[in-house]
């Protein structure tokens, strides 16, 4: 366990498991419209946070690197300061909002928001606390919706008051261990030629984490809009499968984001990739063979018709490798123009297909619009890493024997 990447590791069997038990509960506590509309709701409070984080939380590694630890505590404060304002204008506004969507949006955004940036922060400058504070908050998460279950009414505020409660505990935490390492709480004020020179810097990260929560949240939102409640409710657990799988390359790419802010060496980046493929498609195998039964079992025979999303949507799960890898070290080296040009194709070619598909399609129109565009933007990621750092195709996807060495030395271990 002192090894990072054996940590994140067990994190992530963790975070499936007790993940995996809450989504049955949760799935089954809200049933299939309930479950469309929990989703949406997370959908657009990801995309609402991103737009008010400014790009400051993906900028600090790239700052961390240039001015070392100092800049951590005028990180922390903006983001407590701009929570406290958020929180202020989502109390007086949840006055005046009768729809209970909306509301539930408006109440859990500066929890929501402020959870999402510390965990940026501890991803630079603590990431053992991190992996530890997210195996925790998983199995409370796990506790949590069985508890739920077992209320037997449906409401769909219930389920935020839970996360919201455990977002809390977690924001809590994260503040007093940077209080303790950087003194945040005696430093909390603005620094406005710092935030200036972090967002000149980051406002096209901005736009660039936009696109990949588009990316990945076009098709939910517009099923929403387009389509049945019913389309929604499956594909929400069909996306829910997916990001199951996505957790083992944000396994690696957790510990990526402290090892390329100190070290140059694409040595991790490519044994992530490599391991991240071969993990993967041993899970998309053995999903085609038990996929319904397991749909069946787990989520009830109402849901058992999201197989055929899940098998679509897990091609394009394999081609987001390559952009959440190598995105790593295109950010830490400031090629952010190319992470941007990259996505605005993938999304723009997301959003048409979906308008195009969904209307005729349903679902499945959603899940094939999706994998194109997750192609495309995991080839292209492949395609300029390849060429900025004369890479050869074996050394992308074939393990060497001094890396399978490494592999087997760090789970011996």
């Amino acid at each position: 366990m002192k090894n990072d990447y054996v940590l994140s590791m067990v994190n992530k069997i963790i975070t499936v498991l007790t993940g995996f038990i809450a989504t049955i509960f949760l799935t089954r506590y809200l049933g299939v419209v309930l479950k469309g509309q929990y989703t949406y709701i997370l959908q657009v409070l990801q995309i609402i946070t991103l737009i008010l984080s400014l790009g400051m939380g993906q900028s600090i590694t790239y700052f961390y690197k240039l001015n070392g630890p100092k800049v951590v505590s005028k990180f922390m404060s903006t983001f407590i300061i701009k929570s406290i304002l958020v929180i202020t204008i989502s109390i007086i506004a949840s006055f005046i909002m009768e729809d209970i969507t909306m509301l539930i949006i408006l109440l859990y955004l500066p929890i929501f928001g402020l959870k999402y940036e510390l965990e940026i922060i501890m991803a630079t400058i603590n990431v053992r606390l991190k992996i530890f504070m997210h195996i925790l908050y998983y199995i409370l998460k796990m506790i949590g919706a069985v508890l739920l279950f077992f209320v037997g009414s449906q409401y769909l505020w219930m389920p935020f008051l839970m996360l919201g409660l455990l977002d809390l505990m977690v924001i809590l935490i994260y503040i007093y261990d940077a209080h303790v390492e950087y003194s945040v709480i005696e430093k909390l004020s603005l620094d406005w030629k710092f935030i200036k020179e972090v967002v000149s810097y980051s406002w096209l990260l901005v736009f660039t984490t936009l696109l990949i929560t588009m990316n990945y949240n076009a098709d939910v939102i517009l099923l929403e809009h387009l389509s049945s409640p019913i389309d929604l409710g499956l594909y929400s657990v069909s996306i829910g499968i997916i990001n199951y799988l996505w957790l083992i390359p944000d396994s690696f790419k957790d510990i990526l984001y402290s090892r390329v802010s100190r070290s140059s060496s694409l040595e991790p980046i490519l044994i992530s990739i490599k391991a991240s493929i071969y993990i993967i498609l041993m899970f998309i195998v053995i999903f085609a063979i038990f996929g319904e039964f397991a749909l069946s079992l787990f989520f009830g025979q109402e849901f058992i018709n999201a197989y055929g999303v899940t098998i679509i949507l897990s091609i394009g799960a394999i081609s987001m490798i390559f952009f959440k890898m190598i995105g790593v070290i295109f950010d830490a080296e400031g090629r952010r123009d190319l992470t941007f040009k990259i996505l605005l194709i993938s999304v723009v070619t997301n959003l048409i297909l979906n308008f195009i598909t969904i209307p005729k399609y349903g679902m499945y129109g959603a899940a094939i619009s999706t994998v194109f565009s997750y192609s495309a933007c995991g080839i292209l990621c492949l395609v300029f890493f390849k060429k900025i750092y004369n890479l050869e195709i074996k050394d992308i996807f074939l393990l060497s024997s001094e890396e399978l060495d490494k592999i087997k030395s760090i789970f011996s271990n």
